[in-house]
């Protein structure tokens, strides 16, 4: 758990790179779907 929000935390300081935080959304959602 601590290491997924070090990768988020990760991927928000590279905010200015759009399709990188749109990749990180897309597998939160498929984690999600996965999950139910």
């Amino acid at each position: 758990m601590i290491k997924v929000k070090n990768e988020m935390l990760k991927k928000i300081n590279l905010d200015d790179d759009e399709q990188d935080l749109y990749e990180k959304i897309s597998k939160m959602i498929d984690k999600f779907k996965k999950a139910s």
